[in-house]
């Protein structure tokens, strides 16, 4: 009696599988979409693919090469807006195009070090931790460059240290 009772319960595909499941999937797939869309593809593109670019700063971009005139911070241990007893240790290297630039940023090293601590100084702590965080950091101290160096252009920012201690 058993027996026949299992061979009854075995047998073809539960509707409520196909009626809860398959809407189920759907819902996830347009969620995807949607995140993929709205968040991993760069916005600066037009919907036809091409990208914007500034001619200034193609024409910039095609006579620096990088990597040759970086400026080393040196170690900068910084205590975060919220950080307590939390140290954070920073050093930074500044990707200049010329050769003059890095010499005027080693000639103002205070100046750029003094800058550096105040703008990471005003972060709390759970926003440095955050890896998402850290590009944003990057563009961050580029705009305060830019605004305390308006003649130096610098074309890349580079970690070398950052520990949260």
């Amino acid at each position: 009696m058993a027996d026949e009772e299992k061979e009854g319960k075995s047998g073809g595909l539960n509707p409520k599988v196909l009626l809860i499941g398959i809407p189920l999937y759907i819902v996830q797939l347009v969620a995807v979409y949607f995140v993929t869309v709205n968040f991993f593809i760069d916005a600066k593109h037009p919907e036809d693919g091409t990208e914007v670019v500034n001619e200034d700063e193609l024409a910039f971009a095609d006579s620096v090469v990088t990597g040759k005139f970086i400026f080393q911070t040196g170690d900068i241990i910084v205590n975060p807006a919220d950080g307590g007893v939390r140290l954070m240790l920073i050093n930074l290297g500044f990707d200049v195009p010329k050769e003059e630039m890095l010499t005027e940023l080693q000639e103002k090293k205070p100046i750029v070090n003094d800058a550096l601590i105040t703008l990471i100084g005003k972060k709390r702590l759970r926003e440095l931790m955050n890896v998402k965080m850290k590009p944003k950091l990057k563009e961050e101290i580029k705009e305060m460059m830019k605004k305390k160096f308006p003649e130096i252009k610098i074309t890349e920012i580079y970690y070398n240290k950052y520990i949260i201690q």
